[in-house]
């Protein structure tokens, strides 16, 4: 079977499988970036995401199979590789082995990483004050990541605090649904 690696198709099946995460349907998600794999094994993001739908899954050894995967395709372009271990530390957070989460935050001091991406970490690690410190500084940054404030499964620890509501109104996006 001949499987469409035009670059096109490529993007609406991710886009697809984004649509399928936000909306926390991790089983069509999943199903959408086997697509995307399939149409391109060396496909970064691909492998990112699902390893992100993993972690929602409490899936934990598949997601880091794939962030491993993620490390391989993107060696040697630093600031990638500092993402990449930010969002593996947050798997580690979630499954509960805070040490490995530290850990990998220490490997990338240094590094630039995405505050909007810590703050996912820092609220799986429970720690909500810096959570919110990373998202105020996400804002103050004008992190392009902030436009999926409202429905990225990554920062669901975080909703229930009044100050989660606070910064997405500040970023403009509606509070009510």
């Amino acid at each position: 079977m001949a499987v469409d690696r035009d670059p096109l198709s490529l993007l609406m099946n991710m886009t697809a499988a984004l649509n399928f995460y936000t909306a926390r349907e991790y089983d069509r998600a999943i199903a959408q970036l086997e697509k995307v794999i399939e149409m391109e094994g060396n496909f970064p993001a691909a492998h990112s995401v699902l390893g992100c739908v993993y972690v929602q899954k409490q899936m934990y050894e598949a997601a880091l199979v794939e962030y491993e995967k993620v490390l391989d395709l993107v060696k040697g372009a630093a600031p990638v590789e500092a993402s990449v271990k930010v969002i593996m530390a947050q798997a580690f957070a979630r499954r509960g082995k805070k040490s490995e989460a530290v850990k990998l935050l220490e490997d990338v001091a240094g590094v630039p990483a995405s505050a909007y991406s810590l703050a996912g970490v820092y609220g799986a690690l429970g720690d909500k004050d810096l959570a919110f410190e990373m998202l105020n500084k996400a804002y103050d940054e004008h992190d392009m990541q902030m436009v999926s404030l409202k429905v990225d499964p990554s920062l669901d620890d975080l909703r229930a605090d009044a100050r989660f509501a606070e910064i997405v109104r500040r970023v403009g996006l509606p509070i009510k649904a």
